[in-house]
């Protein structure tokens, strides 16, 4: 699976891992091959962290 997705971020600009379960695959990839793949864990935390912020 991880040869697929690096082969597909090669075509396309981002790549979005929309399952939680699929985010750890990002540990296995090198620093920079990581900025093409976006996960919606991380999305979702930012978004809760910018809520608080406001609110704060």
């Amino acid at each position: 699976m991880l040869q697929s997705l690096l082969q597909l971020a090669e075509r396309v600009d981002v790549v979005v891992l929309a399952q939680a379960s699929m985010s750890r695959v990002l540990t296995r990839l090198e620093p920079n091959e990581r900025e093409r793949f976006l996960t919606s864990p991380r999305l979702a935390m930012v978004e809760v962290a910018q809520l608080f912020t406001r609110e704060a």
